[in-house]
C-alpha cells in the first residue's frame, strides 16, 4: 500500500509546478517554521511539490502539506565545488525525514575526497536501494550519464552553475538548450536512452571504429568520405586541433601529430589519432572507440555523434583564431 501510494504521488507531479522553499542560514527567512508556511502558501498557490533544504526544513512541511518533496542538503566543502547532497553525511540527514525524492550535484565536477559520482551513486543505492534519486546537471552530457547510470529523475538544476555551462541559462528561448539541440545531438540521446542494453559496461580497449562498424553492418565505405574529409579540414591547423582537444579536456596521448582521448559522453570515451599530410601520404585520421560501445548504440549514431564531436573542434578552433 505504502508503495502504491507513493507511485500515486510521484505521479502527480508530472508535468505540475514544483516550488523551491528554501532560505540558508545567513538568509533572512531562514527557520523550519517559516519554510513550512512558505510551502502551505505554495500548495494555496497551486504548487504540486516541494524541493527543500536540510531535514529539519522537511519535517516542518511534512507537517504542513501533503505534497511529494524533494530533498536537498545545501553544505560547502574545501577540496570540492560541488554543494548540493556532496556526500553519504547528507544523504543519511535526509533518510532520517525520509523525502519523496533526494536530489543530488550530478555534475562532473570533482567530489569532495575525489569521489566520482558513479561510486557515491552506487554507494547510494546500496545503502538505500528503494530511494527515489534526482540528478541536478548543468549540461546535455551530464543528463545522459546520469540516466545511464539509472537516476529516476533528471534535472537543469545547474544550467549556468557551473565552468561547462558558463553563460548558459535554462529558461532562455523557452528552454533552448533542452528543445533546440540540433539533430546529431537528438538523434544520439534518443538511441542512447532507448537502446543501450542493460548492465552494459565498457571494456576498456579500444579498436578502430571500423572494426565495429565491419562486425555490426559489414559495410564501411560510407564513413571513409567522412573520415578523409575530415582530416582534410584538419590538415595544416594541428597547433589549433590540439588547442581544441584541449579545450574539450581531452588527454594527450602519444602516436600522431595530434592525439587525444576525449568524450563523446562523460561515460564513453575515444580516441582520436591525426596525422598531416607528408610528401608520399594524405592527411589522415584515425578514431578508436570502445569494443563496447555499440552496447550502448546503432553505430549509425555513433556517426552522429562523432559529427557533433568535430563540429564542436571546428567550433573551438574558429573561437582560438578571434
Amino acid at each position: 500500500m505504502k508503495e502504491t501510494n507513493l507511485k500515486k504521488n510521484i505521479e502527480s507531479i508530472h508535468k505540475k509546478l514544483i516550488v523551491s522553499c528554501q532560505a540558508l542560514d545567513n538568509e533572512p527567512l531562514h527557520s523550519p517554521f517559516i519554510m513550512g508556511r512558505m510551502a502551505l502558501a505554495a500548495l494555496e498557490g497551486g504548487a504540486c511539490g516541494i524541493r527543500a533544504n536540510t531535514k529539519e526544513d522537511i519535517s516542518e512541511i511534512q507537517k504542513c502539506v501533503n505534497l511529494p518533496i524533494i530533498g536537498i542538503v545545501k553544505r560547502d566543502y574545501e577540496d570540492s565545488n560541488i554543494y548540493i547532497t556532496p556526500t553519504m553525511k547528507e544523504i543519511d540527514e535526509l533518510m532520517e525525514v525520509k523525502p519523496d525524492i533526494i536530489a543530488l550535484d550530478a555534475t562532473c565536477d570533482i567530489r569532495p575526497n575525489g569521489l566520482s559520482l558513479q561510486a557515491f551513486y552506487n554507494e547510494i543505492r546500496e545503502k538505500y536501494p528503494e530511494q527515489l534519486l534526482m540528478a541536478d546537471c548543468s549540461t546535455i552530457e551530464e543528463m545522459l550519464n546520469a540516466d545511464a547510470m539509472g537516476f529516476d529523475f533528471i534535472g537543469t538544476t545547474l544550467v549556468g552553475y557551473t565552468n561547462q555551462s558558463k553563460g548558459l541559462k535554462i529558461e532562455n528561448n523557452d528552454f533552448e538548450i533542452i528543445h533546440e539541440a540540433n539533430h546529431n545531438e537528438a538523434m544520439t540521446i534518443y538511441d542512447v536512452l532507448c537502446y543501450s542494453k542493460d548492465r552494459c559496461h565498457l571494456s576498456h580497449e579500444f579498436v578502430n571504429i571500423n572494426s565495429l562498424s565491419s562486425v555490426r553492418t559489414g559495410n564501411l565505405s560510407p564513413n571513409r568520405g567522412f573520415f578523409q574529409n575530415t582530416a582534410d579540414f584538419f590538415n595544416g591547423k594541428t597547433v589549433e586541433l590540439r588547442n581544441a582537444c584541449i579545450s574539450l579536456s581531452g588527454k594527450e596521448l602519444e602516436k600522431g601529430d595530434v592525439a587525444f582521448k576525449l568524450n563523446l559522453f562523460p561515460f564513453l570515451p575515444i580516441i582520436i589519432r591525426f596525422w598531416e599530410a607528408d610528401d608520399e601520404f594524405p592527411a589522415s585520421l584515425q578514431i578508436l572507440a570502445d569494443r563496447n560501445t555499440l552496447d550502448y548504440m546503432h553505430y549509425e549514431t555513433l556517426m552522429f555523434a562523432l559529427t557533433h564531436l568535430f563540429s564542436r573542434l571546428n567550433e573551438e578552433m574558429r573561437n582560438e583564431k578571434r
